[in-house]
C-alpha cells in the first residue's frame, strides 16, 4: 500500500502518454519514439544543445499527436478546448497545442505541437512570433513517416533523401534539412531507427535529459484531462472515469485509507479506462450484442491499461488499482483471471466503483437502472463470490451518497 507522497519522473509520464496516443492506431506503433529520436538528432546536428530544449524537442516528438484523443467527436472536442475555428486534416495538431498548453509541465512545448504540421514556405515571416523547434518535428515526422519497417533501412534512405531534398523549398526549414542530410550518410543513424534498437537509444538521449518530477498534484490533474478525453471519445461514458475516480476515493476513505492512498484511488478512477483507447469506438458503442472478437476486444483495456500505467516508476499499487477492475474474486474475472488472493482492497474497490457507476449511468444499449436493480445485481456479485461482500454491504449501505457522486459528476 502507499505510504508516503510519491513523486514520478517527466520521463515515464511522457513515455506512457505517448504509449497511450498510439493505441489509438494500429499503424502508429512506435511512431512518436521514432519522430522524437529524428528530431533529437537534427537539433544536435543543427547545433543545439541546452538540455530544456532538447527535453521540449523529445517530449514534443514523443507526445506531438495527441490532439488525435479527443477526436471521436467534433462537438465534444470544441467543449474541452472552445476550438471552433479547428478545422481541416491538420486539427488534431491545433487541438494537441491547446491541450497540453494547460499543464505546467508540459505547456512550453505547446507551440510546438500546435505548429507541427506548418509548412516552412507559409511561415518563415513569422518566426519572431514563436520558436521555430515545431520544424524540426515537422521534418522528423515526414520523415518517420516514410520508413518502411519491412524493408531495408539502409537501403530505404535513399529514397527518403530524395524526396525530402524534393521538398525542401516549399515545407522544410532549410537549416534543419541541412542537419538531417549531414545525418543521412551516417549508417548508425538509421540502423537506430529500427525496432530492434529504437527503445533503448531514445531512452537513453530521454533520461539523460534534466527534468524535474512530476508530483501527485501535477499527476493528478493531468489524469483529470486525459480521463476526461477518453470519455469524450466515447459518448454515452461521458463522464464516466470521473465519476468512478470519485466513488472509489469515497469508498476508500469508508475503509480507513490513509489520505495517500485515497489521492491514488483516485488518479487510478480516472485512468482506470485509459485502454479503451485500443478499442475501436464502433465496437465499445454497438447498441446490440457484442460478437464473440468484439467482446475479447473489449476485454483487452484492461490489460492495455495496465501496460500503459506500468510504464510510470513508483505507480504500484495504482496501476493493479487500475487495471484489476474487471477481475473477480472467483477467477472468472478478465484479462489475468486472478483470484482472491491476488485481487488487493483497492482493486476490489475499484471494481465495485465501475460496476455501481456502469449500471447508474445510460449507454447505447440500455437506460440507467433504478437504486433496487443495482443493489440487486450487486449483491447477487458478491453472493457468488464474485465481489467483495464488504465493499459491496458499505456500497448499498451508502448508495444515496454515492449515486449524488455520481449525478453531481
Amino acid at each position: 500500500m502507499l505510504k508516503n507522497k510519491l513523486t514520478f519522473k517527466y520521463q515515464n509520464i511522457v513515455l506512457a502518454i505517448s504509449k497511450a496516443i498510439e493505441l489509438t492506431n494500429s499503424r502508429m506503433n512506435n511512431h512518436h519514439k521514432l519522430v522524437a529520436y529524428i528530431a533529437y538528432n537534427i537539433a544536435k546536428k543543427s547545433g543545439i544543445t541546452e538540455y530544456q530544449s532538447l527535453k521540449d524537442i523529445l517530449t514534443a516528438g514523443l507526445l506531438h499527436d495527441i490532439g488525435v484523443l479527443p477526436l471521436r467527436g467534433k462537438d465534444e472536442s470544441e467543449k474541452i478546448f472552445n476550438s471552433s475555428c479547428y478545422k481541416g486534416e491538420d486539427q488534431h495538431a491545433a487541438i494537441g497545442g491547446a491541450f497540453v498548453k494547460e499543464h505546467l509541465f508540459l505547456g512550453q512545448i505547446s507551440t510546438i505541437i500546435e505548429k507541427h504540421h506548418d509548412s516552412w514556405n507559409n511561415n518563415n515571416n513569422n518566426l519572431n512570433n514563436y520558436s521555430d523547434y515545431n520544424y524540426i518535428i515537422s521534418l522528423a515526422d515526414r520523415i518517420a513517416t516514410m520508413i518502411h519497417p519491412n524493408e531495408n533501412i539502409l537501403q530505404e534512405r535513399y529514397r527518403i533523401i530524395d524526396n525530402i531534398r524534393k521538398n525542401m523549398d516549399n515545407y522544410f526549414c532549410p537549416k534543419y534539412v541541412d542537419a538531417f542530410l549531414n545525418l543521412a550518410g551516417i549508417e548508425s543513424f538509421w540502423l537506430f531507427s529500427t525496432p530492434d534498437y529504437i527503445d533503448k537509444e531514445l531512452e537513453k538521449y530521454f533520461f539523460k535529459i534534466k527534468a524535474n518530477n512530476i508530483d501527485y498534484r501535477d499527476l493528478n490533474t493531468f489524469s483529470f484531462f486525459i480521463a476526461r478525453l477518453i470519455d469524450f471519445r466515447i459518448p454515452s461514458t461521458y463522464l464516466h472515469s470521473l465519476s468512478v475516480a470519485y466513488v472509489a476515493e469515497y469508498l476508500a476513505k469508508l475503509l480507513s485509507f490513509s489520505e495517500v492512498e485515497c489521492e491514488g484511488m483516485f488518479i487510478a478512477g480516472l485512468l482506470h479506462d485509459i485502454g479503451k483507447l485500443a478499442v475501436p469506438v464502433k465496437i465499445i458503442e454497438k447498441p446490440g450484442e457484442l460478437l464473440k472478437l468484439e467482446r475479447e476486444s473489449i476485454n483487452s483495456h484492461s490489460f492495455y491499461t495496465y501496460t500503459i500505467l506500468s510504464i510510470i516508476d513508483n505507480i504500484y499499487p495504482i496501476n493493479e488499482w487500475a487495471a484489476y477492475h474487471h477481475e473477480k474474486l472467483d477467477g472468472s474475472g478478465y484479462p489475468f483471471h486472478l483470484n482472491a488472493e491476488n485481487i488487493s482492497l483497492g482493486a476490489r474497490i475499484m471494481c465495485v466503483a465501475d460496476i455501481f457507476c456502469a449500471l447508474k449511468e445510460p449507454r447505447s444499449y440500455k437506460k440507467t437502472l433504478s437504486k433496487e436493480k443495482i443493489i440487486q445485481i450487486l449483491n447477487v456479485q458478491s453472493n457468488k463470490n464474485k465481489l467483495d461482500k464488504k465493499i459491496v454491504t458499505l456500497a448499498c449501505k451508502n448508495y444515496y451518497d454515492i449515486e449524488k457522486l455520481v449525478t453531481d459528476t
